[in-house]
């Protein structure tokens, strides 16, 4: 009986830079992170973060 081994799967670049640190903030700030979710119908926070974050820099200027 033959078995088959799992190959490996292939890393895909996604031009995303991943980084494990440890941030703390106020559970305020965790709320309005979750509100900001919420209201832009957003899956996670990282996405909730990620576009404000974004929003932000094209107002002043430092993102196109």
């Amino acid at each position: 009986m033959k078995y088959l081994t799992p190959k490996k799967s292939k890393k895909v670049p996604t031009g995303e830079t991943k980084l494990h640190k440890t941030m703390t903030f106020p559970i305020s700030f965790w709320a309005t992170v979750e509100q900001i979710r919420s209201k832009q119908g957003l899956d996670t926070p990282d996405e909730a973060i990620q576009v404000s974050v974004m929003q932000l820099a094209r107002k002043i200027g430092i993102e196109a």
